[in-house]
């Protein structure tokens, strides 16, 4: 006998035999602590002497100087403001733990689980949103020129 249950993303998720809550009690765990390690290692911690001095640093990076047109720098405001991000990374891990998030929640699903469509509809509704950041963030660096020292 087939059975439907709501999830907590609102989703009405349908299975064949009544599933194993255990199971997936502790899916749902796996994939929140993925989730956490993902997030804390996504993006390195620069001390805050170096990132307030690049010269401090050890290796052989560069420094580099680019010109963002008004309308960019405008465009860029209303991500950082949309996104609350404080700058580039923040938005590159806003994208990235939308999309990373998205892929361990569909990797948790049991195989044997039937999904109806409109949760398929659910998931690149999300997909979108990560997409549509991106493209974004692609109009506001399209028009950022490097400066020439």
């Amino acid at each position: 006998m087939s059975k439907s249950y709501q999830s907590a993303s609102n989703f009405v998720v349908q299975s064949s035999p009544s599933p194993d809550l255990t199971a997936l009690a502790a899916s749902l765990q796996e994939t929140a602590q993925a989730l956490l390690a993902v997030s804390s290692t996504s993006m390195p911690i620069v001390p805050k002497d170096v990132a307030a001095n690049p010269s401090a640093r050890k290796d052989t990076g560069e420094t580099r100087s680019f010109y963002f047109p008004s309308g960019a720098v405008r465009l860029e405001k209303e991500l950082f403001q949309k996104y609350r991000a404080n700058d580039f990374q923040g938005l590159l891990e806003t994208a990235h733990m939308s999309l990373a998030g998205l892929a361990k929640l569909m990797q948790s699903v049991h195989k044997d689980v039937r999904v109806k469509g409109h949760v398929i509809a659910g998931l690149g509704a999300q997909l979108d949103h990560a997409a549509a950041l991106l493209i974004r963030m692609r109009h506001v660096y399209d028009n950022v020129v490097p400066v020439q020292k």
